[in-house]
């Protein structure tokens, strides 16, 4: 999604980019430019507020790939729609209405750990790369510019592509972890006797049984 937000639209009056938008109309050019991304960001939030707790009575992994597919799905409907300016916003606020895994992803680390120091330390590692994919989306769009306004957009449907993929093979449904006590090195788990398991080399598990 950061990946389409930079630009995306250039002046009518700018005939070097022959696939900006027609006409921006009721907006100018700079109030646009704030426009576009207002709209996604406004998704974005109303999603938040309620991924986490629908996360917690369907699953967390069943609402992060619905988010990646949601966003795949409405980042290349935003190409299809790119020759309209409104069409192009509207197509922007539901791909950002597709795009509140933050907490979702927040509240799986809630899952995995119980020692406070450790929760903090992933939100911070998490939230730290949900800002770097922003801005190495702006630096994306910024780098093929020459290629078209709206190039970048395959580019993100991409990478979601490959998180989804990612997500769907490795990613543990924590329904099926139950946190026990841990001190500030040892992270441990207990496992329902039927779950797949993938253990990180630095966390150590405690087998249910």
């Amino acid at each position: 999604c950061a990946v389409s937000i930079p630009l995306t639209i250039s002046p009518h009056s700018n005939t070097d980019q022959q696939d900006s938008f027609p006409n921006t109309n009721p907006f100018d050019f700079s109030s646009a430019t704030y426009f576009i991304p207002l709209t996604a960001l406004v998704g974005v939030a109303i999603a938040s507020s309620f991924t986490g707790q629908l996360s917690d009575r369907v699953g967390r992994k069943r609402i992060l790939l619905s988010c990646f597919l949601g966003s795949m799905a409405g980042t290349a409907l935003k190409w299809f729609l790119r020759a309209n300016f409104w069409p192009f916003c509207a197509a922007n606020f539901v791909n950002g209405l597709m795009s509140g895994g933050l907490p979702v992803a927040l509240a799986y680390i809630g899952d995995l750990f119980t020692d406070p120091h450790v929760k903090e330390g992933y939100f911070g590692a998490l939230v730290g790369c949900f800002v770097l994919g922003n801005s190495f989306g702006g630096i994306i769009a910024i780098l093929m510019a020459e290629t078209g306004l709206f190039a970048p957009l395959w580019v993100g449907v991409a990478l979601e592509f490959a998180a989804f993929v990612i997500c769907g093979i490795y990613l543990i449904e924590p329904g099926k972890l139950k946190p026990l006590a841990r001190d500030d090195n040892v992270a441990t788990s207990m496992f329902d006797d039927d779950a797949e398991v993938v253990v990180p080399e630095t966390i150590s598990w405690v087998d249910g049984r």
